[in-house]
């Protein structure tokens, strides 16, 4: 029996909300997608500033042009993205326990635009 699924917006990891499992998942991109439920939680691709080096909050990314960017060709010369580390996904398991026993987690919510594809969604992000 599992407590969770992680995964990746590959299309996999929705078979837990399919199931009613919570899920987590890791390298989201663009960064207006995030899974659906209240019990879920996502964790967004690096966004970085190739000039400054710079990575953009969520907030700065989803004012951003690249904020419905697939693909490092549709960011311009600009920006770019990265992948999540392992420690990153490893903090997203954490945060996923913790939520599911009842403790703190990090995790927030953000209330998208109506031509966001997780527009009304319940799941939160951690950063």
């Amino acid at each position: 029996k599992c407590r969770f699924v992680l995964g990746c917006s590959s299309g996999a990891a929705f078979m837990g909300t399919f199931f009613g499992k919570p899920v987590a998942l890791s390298n989201l991109i663009p960064v207006t997608t995030m899974p659906f439920t209240k019990n879920d939680l996502g964790l967004h691709k690096r966004i970085v500033d190739v000039h400054t080096g710079r990575e953009l909050s969520i907030f700065e990314a989803l004012e951003s042009p690249v904020a419905d960017g697939f693909v490092s060709s549709m960011y311009g010369a600009q920006y770019t993205h990265f992948e999540n580390e392992s420690g990153d996904i490893l903090r997203l398991a954490k945060a996923m326990i913790n939520q599911i026993d009842g403790r703190k987690t990090n995790a927030f919510s953000i209330e998208y635009k109506p031509t966001d594809y997780a527009y009304k969604t319940l799941a939160k992000i951690i950063s």
